[in-house]
């Protein structure tokens, strides 16, 4: 085991650098401590010459103060990760060629952090990882290989039990650049816990397993939904209420309205770009979120560098509602803190964290606070 303590101070590159790559779920975090005072989160880059680990900071909604602790320089290339309540612990990726996952104890205030432990991904840049409903197993996709792993967890500790479970992705798509191979880049289960799907950028494919909590594998797989292609499908989320799924395409910048059908397949019943129509530079989106009540949704464009705001009708379908600009460049990733009505960017080309308000339409509106953070690329919360 290793502890990281942390003074409570308040202070693909190659090509993934370029076009970029994506924990604690979005709106997970917004269950848990909504009468704090104080929010304690933190803010993972990539290594580079000039920065290397994980940043502990704290924000303050009432008044929107916030501030950016002491790194941690050996929590490293944390680009995604996911919060484990059942026992209280942190998941996060190592994205690196030899990908590694980790599960991390923190401290109340977010200022020492104990790897408990440290196990390989299974591929080559982990690009997220997920955990089911019971918190019985942990799902990576691994960007670079083309793998998705599972691991089952300790039911007693929550640290994943070897050997995993992998299953190795096969295939390309139209775009040469980009789509040589298989890129896995997502990893999410269905809410009604039946379905495991992941998302592979590279094949244009949303791929799906059965899943049964008791014997948690990769069995079972079948292609649930292909994509426009050349689209590069990068995200996946689901209506927490209704049979919708929302699906995020990285390289053609498109939002696809999807139907869940019970047998697990996905159907299209509308297809958007995230971008206005009057934009034709370079532009590749990014994250995607949704409120609780599943009456928006929110996507980011790398290039154009905005939010796009969608409303979500009861007919599953997406009405345009803003573009926010994100007050930096190439917002990879973004939290939405809905019980304090907040949203957090992470600009990784600006290194800037910018901060807005989301307003009771859910439209956001920028606050005018932003922290300097070179290579941010992933915002969570810990407290």
């Amino acid at each position: 085991m290793t502890e990281i303590n942390v003074a409570p101070t308040l202070s693909r590159r190659t090509m993934l650098a370029g076009t970029g790559a994506v924990a604690l779920s979005p709106l997970s975090a917004t269950a848990r401590g909504a009468s704090k005072k104080v929010l304690q989160l933190f803010v993972g880059t990539f290594n580079t010459s000039t920065t290397r680990g994980l940043t502990p900071f704290t924000l303050r909604p009432s008044d929107d103060s916030w501030a950016l602790g002491t790194t941690l320089p050996d929590i490293q290339n944390a680009s995604f990760g996911v919060y484990g309540l059942r026992h209280g612990l942190q998941y996060l990726v190592d994205e690196q060629d030899k990908g590694r996952l980790a599960a991390y104890r923190v401290s109340a205030h977010g200022t020492a952090w104990e790897r408990l432990a440290d196990v390989p991904s299974m591929g080559s840049n982990p690009a997220f990882i997920t955990l089911d409903e019971a918190e019985t197993c942990l799902v990576t996709a691994n960007y670079n290989s083309g793998t998705v792993a599972l691991y089952r967890l300790d039911p007693n500790t929550g640290l994943p039990l070897e050997p995993p479970d992998v299953m190795q992705d096969a295939g390309h798509g139209p775009n040469t650049d980009r789509q040589q191979g298989p890129h896995a880049h997502c990893a999410r289960f269905s809410p009604d816990q039946r379905f495991l799907y992941t998302v592979d950028l590279g094949t244009d494919e949303v791929v799906g397993y059965p899943f049964d909590t008791a014997k948690p594998a990769l069995n079972g797989r079948f292609t649930a939904f292909h994509a426009t292609p050349g689209s590069g499908p990068r995200h996946i989320i689901f209506h927490p209420h209704r049979p919708f799924a929302y699906l995020v395409a990285e390289i053609g910048s498109l939002v696809t309205a999807l139907r869940r059908y019970p047998d697990g397949r996905l159907e299209q019943m509308q297809i958007l770009s995230t971008l206005p129509p009057d934009f034709t530079a370079h532009n590749q989106a990014a994250h995607i979120a949704m409120n609780r009540a599943g009456s928006r949704l929110y996507i980011s464009n790398r290039g154009h560098n905005s939010i796009a705001v969608f409303a979500i009708a009861p007919s599953g379908k997406l009405t345009l509602l803003q573009h926010s600009s994100t007050g930096g460049d190439w917002p990879r990733f973004f939290l939405l803190l809905e019980d304090h009505k907040r949203l957090i960017v992470a600009n990784e080309r600006s290194g800037t964290l910018v901060l807005f308000h989301a307003a009771a339409d859910g439209t956001l509106q920028p606050t005018g606070k932003s922290l300097s953070m070179t290579e941010a690329v992933y915002v969570g919360r810990t407290a």
